[in-house]
């Protein structure tokens, strides 16, 4: 009986422990960038900006810009913490880009931010 205790303690402490150490790390992860928007340039890029994230900006260490065309694999870019926008190059004419960021830092990484769409041109 006595054994039991003892290891349902031990069992106990190992859980709280591992959900402290969870709880701290979702607690620094900073929260997904905000009011995310894109345009298209008179050259073809496509120029996305973009808000910090409201908690933890200040540990942001790069922002992952990700962009998508149906049918076509998903491709990403990664921005230093000192900007806030980024042009993406490469872009292919009639076809619409769904275009989110995310924060990265030292813990992980956020949620995507609202997803924007752009619908590009033919050249």
């Amino acid at each position: 009986m006595i054994n039991e205790i003892i290891y349902t303690y031990i069992i106990d402490m190992l859980f709280i422990k591992d959900m402290l150490h969870f709880t701290y790390f979702v607690d620094t992860i900073p929260t997904a960038p905000r009011n995310v928007k894109a345009t298209l340039s008179s050259e073809g890029y496509i120029n996305v900006w973009w808000d910090p994230p409201e908690k933890n900006p200040e540990s942001v260490a790069e922002y992952v810009v990700s962009y998508r065309v149906p049918s076509i694999k998903e491709d990403f870019d990664e921005v230093d913490r000192g900007f806030l926008s980024h042009t993406i190059t490469g872009v292919l004419s009639n076809r619409q880009y769904s275009i989110y960021v995310k924060a990265k830092n030292q813990y992980g990484i956020s949620h995507a931010s609202n997803m924007v769409y752009l619908q590009t041109h033919g050249r």
